[in-house]
């Protein structure tokens, strides 16, 4: 293999790598539901009149990027200052609750709302105009941080608020609180909680069994200081089966995990001979104590025509006989 050949299969296998990584950046059309698909909505239709056009909230498409990441210096964090090749200068100290800290043969400065590279900088000019150091190299970072971190609660070994120090990921702070708890995802929801520039807050839900166990790094958004990660606690909740069921009764299921109607009817036993799988009933009891009523089309269903009907704790799937 001559030189002209290895450096083309490096680029090819770069680009590879990076179409992985960023599979958003690929340039290819985002699939589009079938017209079938499209059609199956209609097999699953409400017996009552019931608003079925008020849309959910939208959600922002997670998106990792790091543009605009920077920590800013707080009130109360406690900093390290390096000058190159003088040791003497070099400190650990303490932003007063103005926003200043104090440094011998330079005197009190304002550093709140910098960053670690605004900081560095401005003791640079600080040593020359004081001629202190005539070409200073300075670095500034944060050791303890009262302003910057990650609050991380729920379904997590370690539960906590996690300081940043630069570019942090979903995964990253994960690794940091020690996992999800029980060690698999499931399919939890991870809920992220950003606060834009104008003070308006964003939430943003991640499919954690996406994510980790399938490695869509797509959903590993990038973290910024004051951001909320909330893993939800699995909790036990019930719906009702009844009627052409070989075992009718209460199934139980996770929140995180969450049931369908083909799910239940076949946790319930299955259905029997008799059963008319092509209209089950869902009764679902809305929270001003009224009552809706949806048909499904379970036939279709097992068939993947159509997809299934996701239930809400609490609801009742009745399925009913032919009768001959």
């Amino acid at each position: 293999m001559n030189r002209a050949e290895w450096y083309l299969r490096v680029v090819v296998a770069l680009a590879g790598l990076g179409a992985l990584a960023f599979p958003g950046c690929s340039g290819a059309p985002a699939p589009t539901a079938s017209a079938e698909a499209r059609a199956g909505a209609a097999a699953v239709q409400p017996a009552t009149s019931v608003d079925q056009t008020a849309e959910s909230p939208g959600f922002p498409s997670p998106e990792v990027s790091f543009d605009t990441f920077e920590i800013r210096i707080g009130a109360g964090d406690l900093i390290g200052i390096e000058v190159f090749g003088l040791p003497e200068l070099s400190r650990e100290v303490r932003v007063a609750p103005d926003g200043t800290i104090s440094m011998p043969l330079v005197g009190s400065f304002a550093v709140k709302t910098l960053t670690i590279d605004e900081a560095a900088r401005q003791i640079e000019r600080m040593f020359v105009e004081r001629q202190l150091v005539n070409e200073p190299e300075v670095s500034v970072s944060i050791i303890d941080s009262t302003g910057s971190g990650v609050t991380v609660q729920g379904a997590v070994k370690s539960p906590g608020v996690y300081q940043l120090t630069g570019p942090t990921t979903l995964l990253e702070i994960l690794v940091d609180a020690g996992g999800l708890a029980g060690g698999k995802s499931g399919a939890q929801k991870i809920i992220v909680l950003q606060k834009t520039a104008g003070g308006e807050q964003v939430r943003m839900e991640i499919d954690a069994e996406q994510l980790i166990d399938r490695g869509d790094l797509s959903l590993n958004v990038a973290l910024r200081p004051g951001d909320i990660v909330l893993v939800p606690e699995a909790k036990s909740y019930l719906v009702y089966v009844s009627g052409a069921v070989r075992g009718p009764g209460p199934v139980t299921f996770l929140s995180t995990d969450g049931i369908t109607v083909l799910q239940a009817i076949t946790a319930a036993g299955g259905p029997t001979e008799r059963a008319n799988l092509g209209k089950v009933q869902v009764i679902r009891r809305l929270p001003d104590d009224t009552e809706v009523r949806f048909f499904v089309n379970v036939k279709k269903i097992r068939k993947g025509k159509i997809e299934d009907f996701a239930l809400e704790r609490n609801d009742t799937v009745v399925v009913g006989e032919w009768f001959f």
